[in-house]
């Protein structure tokens, strides 16, 4: 299990384990506003870790708490093929310019990345630490890759898998 699923398990747990607690081991009688008010309990959790999820983790004091990089946004890319890559012959070895859309909560990511001859979508992404560091990340992911038609001849649709480290909560670029 990563840590961003113990966070959300241990806080919907949590929650629940309190609410459960207010209303069953207090021996009190709780009047119908009482009882109304913490019947909402559970509504308001959930919708805090919604807000948390999309917004509030963003924010600079939680997000240095949390360490999660803020990768989201329209990033410039040069993709440099190996010397040892598998480039059909008429192929492009040279360097190859493209856009990279990453769309982030604090518990997903989504990546594609566009160049002029192909366009690639994330199929399952995950950002984890990097045992060198205590603050630099990896973004990995698994992507699709599928040629223009004018190229498909020689750059066959294919499956591949892409780490981008990082380093801070608000890197000004990847590698």
């Amino acid at each position: 299990m990563n840590s961003t699923a113990k966070v959300a398990r241990f806080t919907a747990l949590g929650v629940s384990a309190v609410w459960a607690a207010i209303l069953c081991l207090t021996g009190l009688d709780l009047h119908d506003n009482t009882r109304t008010g913490l019947s909402y309990l559970p509504s308001i959790a959930g919708l805090l870790v919604v807000l948390f999820d999309l917004w509030l983790w963003k924010l600079p004091g939680v997000s240095r708490l949390t360490g999660r990089p803020h990768l989201w946004g329209t990033w410039k890319v040069k993709l440099q093929p190996s010397a040892h890559a598998l480039i059909p012959e008429g192929g492009n070895r040279e360097a190859i310019p493209g856009v990279m859309i990453i769309e982030q909560t604090f518990w997903t990511a989504a990546v594609q990345f566009y160049t002029r001859e192909s366009a690639s979508s994330s199929i399952s992404t995950t950002i984890v630490d990097k045992t060198d560091s205590k603050q630099a990340k990896s973004l990995l992911f698994t992507y699709a890759n599928s040629a223009r038609q004018e190229h498909r001849h020689r750059s066959h649709e294919h499956s591949g898998t892409c780490r981008l480290d990082v380093t801070g909560t608000t890197p000004s670029s990847l590698s």
